[in-house]
């Protein structure tokens, strides 16, 4: 029986002694979290009368530029006329901080020496009652590194391709960046570092498979003083293995990229009617989705399209036109109105020439190509015969832009003169 009695008692203690320990641990921890919003509501609310509440906030929207010494605190708020400014820890323990100034804009420049550490910045209303906060992370500078002057700022990327791309940033004294390339995962792929010569930089040596990534920078002979822009990360798409840039999203924008073949280009004999080196700098402009130009103004020279009186090479303009349908690039003409000066196409009389008088010519002897007045209407009505010959083909594609009129080879506009009843007159040239 004094067996029995004993086992029963030790049963009881161990039921009381184990609920005993899982009350305590609950109460210990509400205790804890009603100290701690007991602490931060003594410190954060004006207690009296007449004291209103604010009409909104104080929030604490951002913190930048942190340092060791100093961060800006964006604050918003309504009702607010002067705020109280505290720094806390991480746990809100203890107060390493502390300021009331007058409320008047959100940013709000905070000055201290703090170590590196995790803190929390609270925000209370004087005038009012509210309160709000945010925590922070001063990173520990890099030892033996001075702070840039200014930067680096990562601003764009260009010209991303599995090998290499081409970033632009804003900096002073920086000599040295260092770089980070990182997955969708946010994992680092690659990296790098780079001497800048200029506010455009390429960083290469890498090898990306198609998908999404990010670039981020930092100095690399100095810190920056705002090191919350080191985690500034711009991201960049490769779409192609083969390289080249990725296809614009362009849906429902209205413009045209048109690659004009300055001076010349029309080569009605060759098998696409274009001359075979602006055959080559179209097809540089080809990716695996298509063109990177959406079409082309193909200069054409008169002598070429018209080498005879009557006589059009329409034959060479439909291969240009196939050419760009099997394309799909757009076409413009720019009418060149040039002769060869021995093909007594134009009088003496109706060639350009110089503002000495000077018959005006591109090359010797009798090939040389010379340029006629578009004051005269002998040469304005040939021409415009030519012309007209150039727009019945371009009816034949759907495609087909427009026709110009062209002066020199640069392709500027052009103040052709002539000699006309011993006055220099200025021929009306258009583009």
């Amino acid at each position: 029986m004094k067996n029995l009695l004993i086992a029963v008692l030790l049963a009881c203690c161990q039921m009381v002694s184990a609920q005993s320990i899982d009350q305590i641990i609950d109460s210990k921890i509400k205790a804890s979290e009603a100290r701690q919003k007991a602490y931060s509501d003594s410190l954060f609310k004006l207690k009296g009368p007449g004291i209103p509440k604010c009409d909104q906030g104080p929030s604490v929207v951002s913190i930048s530029g942190i340092t060791t010494s100093g961060l800006t605190a964006n604050i918003t708020g309504e009702g607010l006329t002067r705020i109280n400014v505290s720094i806390f820890n991480e746990d809100s323990t203890v107060n390493y901080y502390s300021k009331t100034f007058a409320y008047n804009s959100p940013e709000n420049a905070i000055t201290y020496n703090l170590s590196p550490g995790k803190y929390r910045l609270y925000a209370s209303g004087v005038s009012c009652t509210g309160y709000g906060s945010r925590a922070f992370t001063i990173k520990t500078p890099e030892a033996g590194k001075p702070d840039c002057p200014r930067g680096p700022t990562l601003w764009a990327i260009q010209s991303p391709t599995p090998t290499s791309l081409v970033f632009q940033f804003d900096g002073d004294g920086v000599f040295g960046i260092d770089y980070e390339i990182l997955n969708s995962a946010g994992n680092k792929v690659a990296g790098g570092s780079a001497e800048p010569k200029s506010s455009l930089v390429t960083a290469s040596g890498f090898l990306l498979a198609d998908g999404e990534y990010k670039l981020r920078i930092k100095g690399g002979t100095c810190n920056n003083k705002k090191p919350e822009e080191d985690s500034k990360a711009i991201p960049f798409t490769i779409k192609s293995s083969t390289g080249g840039p990725a296809q614009p999203n362009d849906k429902g924008a209205k413009f045209e990229f048109i690659m004009g073949t300055t001076g010349g280009g029309f080569r009605p004999d060759e098998p696409t009617g274009i001359d075979r080196d602006w055959v080559e700098r179209i097809e540089a402009f080809k990716y695996n989705w298509g063109y990177g130009i959406t079409g082309i103004s193909l200069w054409v020279e008169w002598t070429h399209y018209e080498p005879t009186p009557g006589h059009y090479r329409t034959d060479g303009l439909q291969k240009v036109i196939k050419f760009c349908r099997d394309r799909g690039l757009k076409l413009a003409i720019t009418f060149k109105s040039v002769r060869s000066r021995g093909d007594n196409f134009i009088r003496e009389d109706e060639i350009v020439k110089g503002s000495a008088g000077t018959l005006y010519a591109e090359g010797p002897g009798a090939n040389a190509h010379v340029y006629a007045g578009y004051g005269n209407d002998r040469v304005n009505a040939l021409s415009y015969k030519a012309i007209q010959s150039i727009a019945k083909e371009l009816k034949t594609y759907d495609r087909a832009l427009y026709i110009a009129i062209s002066g020199g080879g640069s392709g500027e506009v052009v103040n052709h003169t002539f000699e006309k009843n011993g006055l220099w007159e200025v021929a009306d040239v258009s583009q």
